[in-house]
């Protein structure tokens, strides 16, 4: 990806998984998955409840709707539900290798999966094309849907795909090997 100014918005690089190969590290493991997921969704709750106090159709004080999680407006009758943003994660393999991105621009020091945000009007398969396209110059097709969970830190939910086998002769700008 690139800024406006036209400036690489992330490297690419190829990590292995034979022996001997380097891996991205993670701090997974320091919490049960339950409590990881709770709290997740814990956050993403609350940004909802703070951010949504008053009804946007007539500005009246919103209260939570029995039985089910959302918020109504007692003025308008206005409801609204907690909002989801899909993001996809991207998979790309060749046979031990996968493709992973670590951003020029954050303070994030991690290697990570290929991701972002689904924009309006288009579908997930579309979403990953994009992403991978935009962040390596790297075009695939034939993608497999892989499973998803809830990304409560952004209020998304994120859908896994995968893409194998590797696009031939891909052009990498930037490869980090």
């Amino acid at each position: 990806a690139f800024s406006p100014s036209g400036e690489r918005m992330c490297f690419c690089g190829i990590w292995g998984t034979g022996a001997g190969a380097s891996r991205p590290s993670g701090v997974w493991g320091i919490l049960p998955e339950w409590a990881f997921f709770a709290g997740a969704m814990a956050l993403h709750l609350s940004r909802w409840y703070e951010g949504n106090r008053y009804c946007g159709r007539c500005g009246g004080r919103m209260e939570g709707k029995y039985g089910q999680r959302a918020l109504a407006c007692p003025e308008c009758g206005n409801t609204v539900y907690p909002g989801i943003a899909p993001v996809v994660m991207v998979a790309v393999t060749d046979g031990d290798r996968l493709l992973m991105t670590k951003y020029a621009d954050r303070s994030l020091p991690q290697w990570v999966l290929i991701s972002g945000f689904v924009e309006a009007g288009e579908t997930l398969e579309e979403a990953a094309e994009r992403e991978v396209y935009e962040e390596t110059g790297i075009r695939i097709r034939n993608l497999q849907y892989f499973g998803s969970q809830p990304w409560g830190f952004s209020g998304s939910v994120i859908a896994g795909i995968m893409q194998n086998p590797f696009p031939s002769n891909p052009s990498f700008r930037g490869v980090v090997s």
